[in-house]
C-alpha cells in the first residue's frame, strides 16, 4: 500500500489524506504550468510539501495522524470521513454536518448538479 500523507484543506476545516502519487501528481502539474512564474511554482512546492506528513499504520491496522493537525483542527474525538475522487478528508462530524447542509443548499439551486 502506498503511504498516505495528511495536509490541512487551506479551504475547509478538515484534514486531507492523499497518496503519495497524488500529491506527486499534483505537483508535477503544477511544475509544469506554464502561467505561473518559476519562483511561484518553487514557493509551492515547497509550501505544501513541508506541510505533507506521513501517516503510517500502527500494529494494529489503525492510521496514525499527526497531532499538529490534531489538535488544530480539533479531531481528538470521533471523526467524519468523507471520500472524493483522489483522497479522502476528516472532519469533526459537527462541522461535516454543517459544510454538508451548505452543499444540500447549493445543490437544490442547482449550483452543484451534474450534467449527466
Amino acid at each position: 500500500m502506498d503511504i498516505l500523507l495528511a495536509l490541512p484543506d487551506d479551504t475547509q476545516p478538515s484534514l486531507r489524506l492523499m497518496p503519495t502519487q497524488v500529491l506527486n501528481s499534483v505537483l508535477a502539474r503544477l511544475a509544469e504550468d506554464p502561467e505561473q512564474s518559476d519562483e511561484l511554482k518553487a514557493e509551492k512546492m515547497r509550501f505544501y510539501s513541508y506541510r505533507a506528513f506521513e501517516c503510517p499504520l500502527d500494529k494494529q491496522g489503525r492510521l496514525l495522524l499527526p497531532s499538529a493537525y490534531i489538535e488544530k483542527l480539533g479531531l481528538g474525538g470521533p471523526v467524519q470521513l468523507v471520500g472524493t475522487f483522489r483522497h479522502f478528508e476528516i472532519w469533526r462530524p459537527e462541522v461535516w454536518q454543517e459544510h454538508l447542509a451548505q452543499l444540500q443548499d447549493a445543490h437544490a439551486a442547482g449550483a452543484l448538479r451534474l450534467n449527466l
